[in-house]
């Protein structure tokens, strides 16, 4: 098992420690490592290639369904720009367009 110091990611593949995970993979500053898919509790943001509580640019949510950062919300989900999530229902005086 590679234990990479601050700062770095466990290449699994290249048993290597990286600042910069291959292409394809995101990185998991929790356990450090390059994955290809990002645990449970975070969302694969494509933009910035890491795992994260939340998703990075301006048309990007959190999609629980895909557990990744998506400029489209999966069907029966509603893009919230307040919460930057896609939920079941919409917050703060919105109104769900099931057309979009």
């Amino acid at each position: 098992m590679v234990t990479c110091p601050s700062g770095y990611f466990a290449d699994l593949i290249a048993r290597t420690c990286v600042t910069v995970c291959p292409t394809g993979l995101f990185k998991e500053s929790i356990s450090r490592k390059c994955l290809s898919s990002c645990p449970t509790s975070l969302f694969a943001d494509p933009l910035v290639m890491i795992c994260s509580t939340s998703c990075s640019g301006l048309i990007h949510f959190a999609d629980p369904a895909t557990k990744a950062c998506v400029e489209s919300c999966s069907i029966g989900l509603f893009a919230d720009p307040y919460t930057k999530k896609c939920s079941e229902i919409c917050t703060g005086g919105l109104f769900a367009n099931p057309l979009n």
